[in-house]
């Protein structure tokens, strides 16, 4: 059984892009390892909660993180939480988009129950499995909240290291489109802005003593979207 709760939606995405001098440094474009490919990961676990604590564990390299479902419902799902709830898991970009190389996870999710239902996607935790020892997700990148009973601000407790608390981003009744929640992992975090322009002074600097007084000062700029659904 769900809780009832308050109102509210949102998605909060931010992109950072970083000049220096004649240097222009991208991001999104510095690649870090896909979670496929990371050494000695076996598996990953989503834990839902619907009523109680359930571990749901693909197989790295298992179809369902591999492919996004193009239709979610009772015969296309990847698990169920409660019997309207269908989720679907799979790799991705920061955005949420399907990518069978990303170093993201992201759980979507449709749930047919308004207030005063609870609302759906209740995530706990996402754990990464290895040979010798698990990671919780730590970042929120993005996310779709929807429904008059969705808890704005709940997201955050999918990468709060506490398998007691959980995610409640809603309900998809009259929605043509679906609950998310993508994660991002130490394991795979690209570096932060300011040490990838710290390492373009270095090499600019390192080149030749006179570009010192050619050089600007670093700008960075950082934008940010919020998208109320």
């Amino acid at each position: 059984m769900k809780n009832a709760v308050s109102p509210t939606s949102a998605v909060v995405l931010s992109t950072i892009v970083a000049g220096l001098g004649f240097f222009v440094v991208d991001v999104n474009a510095v690649q870090a390892t896909p979670l496929v490919n990371l050494p000695n990961l076996q598996s990953i676990t989503f834990f839902e909660t619907s009523g109680s604590n359930t571990p749901y564990t693909f197989n790295v390299n298992s179809p369902e993180l591999l492919t996004k479902l193009s239709a979610l419902n009772s015969t296309s799902k990847d698990f169920v939480g409660v019997s309207t709830e269908f989720y679907d898991v799979f790799y991705s970009d920061s955005l949420g988009n399907f990518d069978a190389s990303g170093m993201y996870v992201t759980v979507e999710s449709v749930y047919d129950r308004e207030l005063p239902a609870g609302g759906g996607l209740n995530i706990a935790e996402v754990q990464l499995n290895f040979t010798s020892g698990t990671e919780f997700a730590n970042q929120v990148t993005a996310f779709t909240a929807l429904g008059n009973n969705a808890i704005l601000g709940s997201q955050i407790k999918a990468i709060d290291g506490n398998l007691s608390t959980t995610t409640t981003l809603g309900n998809t009744v009259g929605q043509n489109k679906r609950l998310s929640l993508t994660l991002g992992f130490a394991s795979t975090a690209i570096p932060e802005p300011s040490s990838i322009i710290g390492l373009a002074v270095l090499g600019t600097l390192g080149a030749a003593s006179t570009l010192k007084r050619k050089l600007k000062p670093s700008q960075s700029t950082e934008k940010e979207t919020t998208k109320v659904g």
